[in-house]
């Protein structure tokens, strides 16, 4: 008779947590929740490139500051101005800038940036900001 009390506290045990586990959780596909925020934060401005070395680039643009749920920034780059973006980073950058530390000698890049807050929204891409850099193995234009 002793392990009938004990059986039942393991039930109940149990059931509290599994009603803990699973309180608030739902099967439904798709639901919708009018607080949800789906407004993606504002296009991020003023981006701008400098040439650090032959194989980086510096990269800075003006800081948001107009959406408190921003998360950061994703940064960009293309060989082409018109398609061809990747991202950079993985996941966001917290600055308003970034070192290319990828950067090809000789070669010419694109990069754009946008901004992400914390419900995963993305604005759309800055206008982009063309950097070539240089070949050291190549003779430079001359100063006139």
């Amino acid at each position: 008779m002793a392990s009938t009390p004990r059986v039942s506290l393991i039930l109940l045990v149990v059931a509290t947590v599994s009603f803990a586990l699973f309180a608030g959780c739902s099967n439904e596909v798709g639901t919708t929740d009018p607080t949800l925020d789906t407004v993606p934060p504002t296009i991020p401005l003023d981006l701008s490139g400098d040439i650090l070395t032959t194989s980086s680039v510096s990269l800075s643009w003006a800081a948001n500051t107009v959406d408190p749920d921003l998360a950061g920034y994703v940064v960009y780059r293309s060989n082409a101005a018109d398609s061809g973006y990747l991202p950079l980073t993985h996941g966001t950058v917290t600055t308003n800038s970034y070192v290319d530390t990828d950067a090809q000698p000789g070669h010419t890049y694109w990069y754009s940036v946008a901004a992400r807050d914390i419900h995963r929204n993305e604005s759309g891409r800055s206008a982009p900001v063309q950097v070539t850099v240089p070949d050291p193995d190549l003779p430079q234009p001359r100063a006139r």
